[in-house]
């Protein structure tokens, strides 16, 4: 494992900075799902293991929980139950199985956010999944992540490079754990322009509808320092889940995501990837390059 460049600094519940070099990746994942029985655990281990072997932090943008087989969910199965959550304690073990499970990616995590399956926990049964599993995950020495809210903006600060004058550069995220159904037709794609008008950022992410898309937008600007007109661009990116939605890969199509005309869905997150560099040769002023990069299919 490569020894971690970061470090995240925790202002207010929506308010994070996270500060890393000049040129460094974020994994953001979103709707884990880690407890349902269909969750591709695989692809989940797979995407840690590659950010725990680079160093890289984690950030997860709500919903790491499921939490419907309770006996008061009236959606529970017990054949969708795994058989580690079995038991008089459902959410006492889903807090504890978590945590041991995540002990291998403690040092990862940068940011856990809240989504609506972790709030509907706490709204109906007084007990804050999150702020618990947080509390297990302090017990490992190199766990150094946050807690955050629903909704909030991390700064991310790239470094310059060696021997450069001025502070770090800034970009942006505005995440949002997400809302509404994201329907067949339209697949989110629309939330796209609704989250630009609530909070001005140079990345949104969100997740909740279990898709997988991005769009970028270029905004025009003057640059009031040189009066010339530069281009900059914004980024929506939409995370999907890593619980594999129709039952196809046990060959049973049924239940009720499959009721309601709804398909499978992509599995994964993205990587948020950033670069420091100077405009030109013989241009002092640096910019941050992001590309995204979806995680294996």
């Amino acid at each position: 494992m490569t020894k971690p460049t970061w470090r995240i600094e925790k202002h207010h519940p929506s308010v994070m900075t996270l500060v890393a070099g000049t040129s460094h990746r974020i994994l953001e994942i979103s709707d884990a799902h880690w407890d349902n029985k269909h969750c591709d655990r695989d692809a989940l281990k797979r995407d840690l293991d590659e950010a725990k072997a680079g160093g890289h932090p984690v950030i997860m943008i709500g919903d790491f929980f499921c939490a419907m087989q309770g006996k008061w969910d009236k959606r529970a199965d017990p054949k969708q139950l795994r058989e580690e959550h079995r038991g008089s304690r459902y959410l006492d073990l889903l807090v504890s199985t978590a945590a041991k499970w995540l002990e291998p990616y403690a040092g990862c995590l940068a940011l856990i956010t809240y989504g609506n399956h972790e709030t509907s926990i706490l709204a109906h049964h007084q007990t804050d999944l999150l702020q618990r599993l947080h509390q297990e995950l302090t017990h490992f020495k190199n766990y150094k992540g946050h807690l955050g809210s629903y909704a909030g903006f991390l700064k991310v600060q790239t470094q310059k490079s060696l021997g450069s004058s001025g502070g770090a550069l800034n970009t942006v995220i505005a995440w949002n754990h997400g809302y509404g159904g994201g329907g067949e037709v339209t697949r989110g794609m629309i939330d796209h322009s609704r989250t630009r008008s609530q909070a001005y950022a140079d990345i949104y992410i969100g997740g909740h509808i279990h898709r997988r898309n991005s769009d970028e937008n270029i905004l025009l600007e003057l640059d009031e320092h040189r009066n010339v007109i530069r281009r900059r661009s914004q980024w929506f990116l939409r995370s999907s889940t890593y619980k594999q939605e129709t039952g196809a890969v046990e060959n049973d199509i049924s239940g009720w995501h499959v009721e309601k005309g709804r398909g499978e869905r992509p599995v994964g997150g993205w990587w948020l990837e950033f670069q420091a560099e100077r405009a030109g040769t013989e241009d002092r002023r640096y910019s941050v390059r992001f590309r995204p990069v979806p995680t294996w299919a």
